[in-house]
């Protein structure tokens, strides 16, 4: 099989740009022969091996780690139809034992989801609480018949409460209002006394609220119109707010109208729920209530029936009805009072729907129900992200990555198949990034994903494998998944699904009745009492000891190469390392259905205790799948051996997921880079950096060092330098940055980086700032000609500085003046054009040496302004300098050394009961200095801060000219 040099994640830097700052010790890979061994056969001890160098490394990085294992990425969908899709012991009012060992000791599961998908978008919570006899049925789905509310909210808690889940529950947008989710929040997390709701949990047996932190507003939303499927009536938000009608109808709500609908009837909306039984007093429902006061026609078998107020009065012939606009219900006579409408006569609607609360009346709701829990969107569209921009609040999106029909056909051969489904992590992770992005975008903050369902659809199924989704192979998918949204740090990611029924292989997949639409998908495979673990359940059995940990960088070099798909190889391991308080793991994927793979393990920064433990999920065949025939088709083995200290070799098995346990200690020696630079860059001049690479570790290390800079800056000398380091030495390079001639202003980032045997040791990063020259940095216009007085507003009232007045006084523009034994150059623009810096702690250039820093200007606030900035010098160091400045109106007493130009007039706009042009008030430019540090030149200077031009007066020091002296 061809090898690859290729890394696990893409290169050396993960999807969001972080580079992986590894490895150390030399990178011991060199020194791997020749340290212990061994390999583990499915359900064999571990046994020493030969001493052979491997072909495929795993080099374990140091230095900062890649975020957290949150607990809730670690979860499943918990469906609650069908007793809980045959976990719920409906006789014996509990879960079956068998399955609740499963989900304890099996799966483990960090969160689960309720009451579902597409399940909770007709599930009225309400209906589910209580005693069993007095529960209520929903629908099970959207175009689906009754299922009792056996497994309802406080079922669903109790298997949070059991297993230490965290919740997340999706409310039902669809048939639901704001205020139904705002009161299931309160249900289950408020706390005794806050709400009736939560009192009445207290009073169903469970006073401690559960342990939901997750909520979303319906499910799949840019997909599944629901009510928005209508003909938009009105629609909320302003103008202009969403480039799509149905994002606006979700973010804001509206009501949309319908045309001879099929009605419904309670809990049950198959096609059939809207024929007439020809029964007395039958009752339908509207399907997406509530319905406008005065828009509905009811019609049965095509012709209209007329709405009455109440059926009392109505004679036995009478065709009509009455309607309740909030529930939507209809009623039809009982053959006295009001006509029965005919046996299979079907009842349709035609109705405006609404108004509807949209996503932001949901959240606010719900918010106020429980601050404390996070609330997702349930519309990924980029319509929806950028409509709600950086201001409207959503706290998480929902994203459902799946392996469809598109990613593989089902008709290839098996071990093609095989192999091409295993490029889809890779790709699902990758677009999840671009989500990421596109969210960072608008939103200007980091709102993270909630991955509440992924994993295969039942139609993405090999041909003549109606199994796949229960085998081993499919489970080595998932975890491929999981161990993707792991380096991502994805919080919250669920797996469809928690339990699914097996059926007999000749109806598998054909649409049967009951929990069918989901069969073969499960975690665990129920109905019933002999549920069975299936293969992807005990995997998520082998991530669960992650959560909590933090994930650290890792390398794959000679990885083998499994496909290549797209023009992109897909690597045959997928490796992730975690490191807890106790322990560092190292959890491996061999997706190959028929290779092994051997590789040299190096735990680089880790010292272990020498005993290394491994957990091996395999099975005779990647088609393997458990049954209640065959319940341990697919098994874990557990194995360990004393491989010393250091590096080892381990035998990954064809078709495997293994859990390696290692402990011991970090190790804290080791090689550092540190970078040190500027910090001030001035386009067109040398800016000076030092990289200095220290080695604490024990042993020699070799390799390169290289800087370098943003595009277009030169960097001298260019290219990697070669070092060899000793333990206890330390090598500094010196590097010459030079800025393109028309760099903007801003801070720019260096990266230093030391390799060693082809792999990064470390990273290290400095900021140079290119400061604005003050032409760039005028923004405000302070000089006014005398003809055109509303060409400049010096302190935003409308008054400025004549220019004429000005240049009598020897500030002409491009004047030379000195004040202080400082030389200044007054502004060279004309009059009514941008001449000043109004001071808000912008750095820029200033040259020349001496004791002095000189500043000609004024204030607008009156009667002073004072502020504090620091002064740079070419040499690399910096002071720091407090200035006080006099407000242009203003020259008080013992001031007339700070006095640079006085003037007898000013300019007026007319504001404020002033007169317009010339108006006779005395108005002065001020000196202010501060001093410099002798024997040294100025690069640049910070002004101080708090300058405002905002809507009304403008404040603070402005600045017409600065020099060194």
């Amino acid at each position: 099989m061809p090898r690859s040099g290729g890394i696990a994640r893409y290169g050396s830097r993960d999807r969001r740009g972080r580079a992986y700052p590894l490895i150390t010790c030399a990178v011991l890979l060199a020194a791997v022969a020749g340290t212990a061994a061994f390999r583990a056969a499915p359900g064999a001890a571990l046994e020493t091996a030969g001493s052979q160098q491997p072909a495929t490394s795993i080099v374990v990085g140091a230095g900062s780690t890649q975020g957290t294992v949150g607990q809730a990425v670690l979860g499943h969908d918990y469906l609650w139809p069908f007793g809980g899709m045959g976990s719920y012991d409906g006789q014996a009012g509990g879960f079956y034992p068998g399955f609740l060992h499963q989900l304890k000791d099996g799966v483990g599961p960090g969160s689960l989801r309720y009451p579902g998908g597409i399940t909770a978008e007709v599930f009225h919570w309400m209906r589910a609480v209580g005693p069993q006899s007095q529960r209520t049925p929903n629908a099970f789905g959207p175009a689906q018949g009754p299922s009792s509310g056996t497994v309802g909210p406080d079922e669903f808690g109790q298997l949070l409460d059991a297993t230490g889940a965290q919740g997340v529950v999706t409310a039902d947008f669809a048939t639901g209002t704001a205020q139904e989710a705002a009161d299931f929040v309160s249900y289950m997390t408020g706390k005794p006394g806050t709400s009736k709701w939560a009192d009445m949990r207290v009073s169903n047996g469970h006073r401690a609220p559960y342990n939901v932190p997750y909520w979303e507003v319906g499910n799949e939303e840019d997909l599944s119109l629901y009510w928005r499927s209508g003909t938009p009536v009105t629609v909320g938000g302003p103008p202009g707010a969403c480039q799509n009608v149905a994002t606006c109808l979700y973010i804001y709500g509206g009501s949309t109208s319908f045309s001879s609908q099929p009605a419904v009837q309670y809990a049950d909306r198959t096609p059939a729920a809207a024929q007439s039984a020809g029964a007395p007093g039958e009752t339908f429902y509207a399907q997406y209530p509530p319905v406008a006061p005065g828009t509905a026609t009811v019609s049965v078998a095509g012709s209209a029936w007329t709405q009455v107020a109440s059926l009392a009065g109505a004679g036995p012939g009478d065709q009509v009805y009455t309607l309740d606009p909030a529930s939507g219900e209809i009623t039809f006579g009982d053959g006295t009072h009001g006509a029965i409408p005919p046996q299979g006569a079907q009842i349709t609607v035609s109705y405006v729907s609404g108004p509807h609360d949209g996503f932001l009346g949901f959240y606010r709701a719900m918010k106020a129900a429980n601050p404390g829990i996070r609330i997702c969107s349930a519309d990924t569209s980029d319509d929806f992200i950028e409509s709600m921009g950086s201001t409207l609040p959503y706290d998480c999106l929902q994203y459902h990555p799946y392996v469809s029909t598109g990613t593989v056909a089902n008709d290839v051969p098996i071990g093609s198949y095989q192999e091409q489904i295993m490029a889809a992590p890779a790709d699902e992770a990758q677009a999840a990034a671009q989500l990421e992005a596109t969210i960072s975008q608008y939103a200007k903050r980091q709102v993270p994903l909630a991955l509440t369902e992924y994993g295969q659809l039942l139609s993405s199924n090999p041909d003549g494998y109606p199994y796949y989704h229960d085998s081993l192979d499919a489970a080595l998918l998932n975890a491929s998944q999981l161990a993707e949204w792991i380096s991502m740090g994805i919080p919250v990611a669920d797996r469809q699904l928690l339990t699914a029924e097996i059926p007999p292989a000749s109806q598998c997949c054909a649409g049967l009745p009951g929990a069918a639409p989901f069969a073969t998908t499960g975690a665990i495979g129920t109905p019933g009492p002999g549920s069975v673990l299936e293969a992807t359940g005990q995997v998520y059995g082998l991530f669960a000891p992650l959560a909590g940990g933090s994930v650290l960088p890792v390398q794959t070099p000679g990885n083998p190469v499994l496909t290549t798909v797209g023009g992109q190889s897909v690597p045959t391991l997928s490796v992730l390392a975690v490191r807890t308080a106790q322990h560092e793991y190292l959890l491996g994927i061999n997706r190959s259905p028929s290779g092994a793979v051997t590789a040299a393990v190096n735990p680089v920064a880790y010292q272990h205790s020498g005993l290394v433990t491994a957990r091996t999920l395999n099975a005779a065949s990647s088609l393997s799948y458990n049954s209640p025939d065959q319940p341990d088709a697919v098994t874990l083995a557990s194995s360990s051996a004393a491989t010393g200290a250091g590096a080892f070799s381990y035998t990954f098995p064809a078709h495997s997921v293994t859990l390696l346990q290692l402990t011991g200690h970090e190790v804290t020696s080791r090689p550092s880079l540190a970078l040190q630079a500027g910090p001030i860059a001035v386009p067109g001049s040398p800016a000076a950096a030092t990289a200095t690479l220290s080695n604490q570790s024990h042993g020699t290390v070799a390799g390169d060092l290289s800087l370098t800079g943003p595009d277009g800056w030169t960097v001298s000398p260019a290219g990697s330098w070669r070092y060899v380091l000793r333990p206890g030495q330390s090598v500094t390079r010196s590097y010459q940055v030079l800025p393109p001639g028309q760099a903007p202003p801003g801070s720019y980032q260096l990266t230093a980086s030391a390799s060693a045997g082809g792999l990064t040791v470390d990273e290290a990063t400095a900021s140079l700032l290119v400061p604005t020259t003050m032409q760039q940095a005028f923004g405000n216009a302070g000089i006014s000609d005398d003809s055109d007085v509303d060409s400049a507003n010096f302190d935003g009232v409308g008054n400025s500085y004549s220019g004429q007045a000005l240049a009598a006084a020897g500030l002409a523009p491009g004047a030379s003046v000195t004040d202080g034994g400082v030389s200044f150059t007054w502004p060279d623009v004309p009059a009514g054009q941008p001449d000043n810096v109004l001071a808000q702690g912008q750095t820029v250039q200033v040259s020349g040496s001496g004791t002095t820093l000189g500043f000609l200007g004024a204030s607008s606030s009156e009667p002073t302004a004072t502020g504090s900035g620091t002064v740079y010098y070419t040499d690399g160091s910096t002071s720091s300098y407090t200035l006080t400045l006099y407000g242009f109106f203003n020259a008080p007493p013992g001031s007339a050394d700070q006095v640079a130009a006085t003037l007898p007039y000013e300019n007026s706009q007319g504001i404020g009961g002033r007169p317009r042009g010339q108006y006779d008030h005395t108005v002065y430019v001020f000196y202010a200095s501060a001093p410099l540090t002798a024997g040294k030149t100025v690069q640049a200077v910070t002004l101080p801060s708090g300058g405002s031009a905002g809507s009304g007066r403008v404040t603070g020091m402005h600045f017409f000219a600065i020099g060194a002296g």
